[in-house]
């Protein structure tokens, strides 16, 4: 069987999905799906990119919150943080773009607008002071954000493969010895060689 060439990033789409379960044509085209979750999943760092992912527990939210956030607004506000942090160690700016989704579309751009208007809550427990600090983490360092269609986009493509890859890894219990998540991971920021927090935000 050959495969047709398709414009990808123009209207054309691989599934992160299809190649995590290995469904459709590529249930039997083993070499091809390995090579295609090598060229996502590396590409960051070949072209010189930085990732951030954030992860959501859903299960453990709901437990340990009697009104817990919206976990799909709750990543979104964790990679702004992340992000931030990034621009500001760097002296840079940047812009956000984020798959569309039709249902959540205005609560989305809302939800942006808030934080960079007002900035994140940040509360936490600070041992040194023994309590509760509550302040506004300020994000004033992306400039611009917008909605786009990931068959309209390679980056957003890569991002798909980044989160699909994320949950499997965290799914499966973080196996130690896991080649796909190592070369994610190697693309992940890292400040001081400290990874969580940072490139990588996992909740509660």
């Amino acid at each position: 069987m050959e495969c047709a060439r398709q414009p990808l990033g123009l209207g054309y789409e691989i599934k992160a999905r299809d190649i995590l379960r290995g469904s459709g044509f590529w249930r039997s085209h083993e070499d091809e799906r390995n090579k295609i979750r090598e060229i996502f999943l590396t590409a960051p760092k070949k072209y010189s990119g930085i990732s951030f992912v954030s992860i959501i527990n859903k299960k453990a939210l709901k437990k340990q919150y009697s009104t817990p956030a919206d976990p799909y607004l709750l990543c979104l506000e964790f990679i702004f943080e992340r992000l931030q942090m990034f621009l500001f160690d760097t002296d840079d700016y940047g812009i956000i773009i984020y798959d569309q989704n039709k249902t959540l579309e205005n609560t989305l751009h809302d939800t942006a607008i808030s934080l960079v208007r007002e900035g994140s809550l940040l509360i936490y427990f600070s041992k040194i002071l023994n309590e509760l600090v509550i302040k506004h983490f300020k994000i004033d360092r992306i400039v611009e954000f917008s909605l786009g269609r990931s068959e309209n986009s390679i980056g957003l493509q890569i991002a798909d493969f980044f989160s699909t890859m994320t949950y499997a890894y965290v799914k499966e219990g973080k196996p130690s010895s896991c080649i796909w998540w190592e070369k994610l991971e190697s693309s992940l920021y890292k400040k001081d060689g400290k990874l969580l927090g940072f490139g990588y935000k996992e909740f509660p």
